[in-house]
């Protein structure tokens, strides 16, 4: 009898720590951390700063501004638009990324980070 009272604490502390685990990954408070993908960025315009992001994957692609966002390169970083993007050229780059949820239903991954990987600027010599 005494093997069997073990039994129901081991199932309620699996469940709570499935619903512990559960909670944590989808409820949107406190900090975040990006996922990262590798790829090439195209700045298509400077009226608006419309870039798009490729991994070369055609299910894989994003729409950002590149004057909203942080940026990193190796030898510097800041906000705005990152300098290693030029209009009408694709160029390496990680983004850091994340999914946002809107209230009334539907959702869409959000570029909040890019890391320039070449440090000069295209076309410029």
């Amino acid at each position: 009898m005494r093997a069997m009272t073990w039994k129901p604490v081991l199932v309620a502390l699996v469940a709570a720590l499935a619903l512990g685990m559960f909670i944590g990954s989808h409820v949107s408070y406190g900090t975040k951390r990006l996922k990262v993908k590798t790829g090439e960025a195209f700045l298509h315009n400077t009226d608006n700063w419309l870039s798009s992001f490729d991994t070369g994957d055609p299910d894989d692609q994003l729409t950002f501004y590149a004057n909203a966002v942080d940026w990193s390169s190796p030898s510097s970083g800041g906000s705005g638009h990152p300098p290693c993007l030029v209009e009408g050229r694709a160029v390496p780059v990680r983004v850091g990324y994340t999914r946002v949820t809107y209230e009334g239903g539907g959702a869409r991954e959000v570029i909040a980070w890019i890391e320039c990987l070449k440090p000069e600027v295209p076309g410029v010599e």
